[in-house]
């Protein structure tokens, strides 16, 4: 034969073909649930962070509350004390 070039080919092992396959697969699967694994711990990380600062304000929102009934009752115990001093009669 002049210039014709012919592959040499050889049987192959259907077995080792399928075990590859398989591994293959393995692997696609195997990146596949890593990425919902990652994606899921996000979105958990996430709505942890969120329901964090809910928290917080929600905190922040009592404390302000409670600084504003403190202000108020001392206000009102200035108020009364005032009151107090000029309703009484005056020493001589």
């Amino acid at each position: 034969m002049s210039g014709i070039y012919l592959p040499d080919i050889r049987p192959f092992d259907l077995g080792k073909v399928m075990l590859t396959a398989e591994a293959i697969k393995g692997q696609r699967e195997q990146s596949i649930t890593e990425k919902l694994k990652r994606q899921y711990m996000g979105d958990e990380v996430a709505q942890r962070n969120k329901t964090l600062e809910i928290a917080g304000q929600q905190e922040q929102r009592l404390q302000t509350q409670f600084s504003d009934e403190q202000l108020h009752s001392n206000t009102a115990d200035l108020v009364s004390a005032a009151e107090s001093i000029l309703s009484a009669p005056e020493a001589e």
